[in-house]
């Protein structure tokens, strides 16, 4: 979710047999360093599942607007607009150019 500057991300893993919350997290931060914060979630999510957790070293502080186009890719994506979705690809790595590789690993985009 965001608000002005602020961004909050939730997760729940749900065992889905039994529709059990195996755990619940979240992360309330400043959407300028939105990667920053997915890597801290990270490790949250790692620490209550009792794994190892060694982050990647981010080359971006992450642009809050990049990641909603990236998202909105993969959106139009499942839908089947392919061109929607290059065009959506495209504003994102135009904001952040970090989001070509991810980018790149999109199946069903060509």
């Amino acid at each position: 979710m965001v608000l002005g500057n602020q961004v909050r991300m939730d997760v729940r893993i749900i065992k889905v047999e039994t529709s059990e919350v195996v755990m619940a997290e979240s992360i309330v931060g400043d959407s300028g360093g939105l990667m920053n914060l997915a890597m801290e979630l990270a490790g949250k999510i790692a620490r209550s599942m009792k794994v190892a957790f060694k982050p990647p070293q981010v080359k971006s502080e992450g642009d809050i607007n990049a990641a909603l186009y990236f998202s909105k890719g993969l959106d139009a994506l499942d839908r089947g607009d392919k061109k929607e979705a290059r065009r959506l690809f495209s504003k994102c790595i135009e904001l952040d150019p970090v989001y070509k590789t991810q980018v790149d690993n999109v199946k069903g985009l060509n």
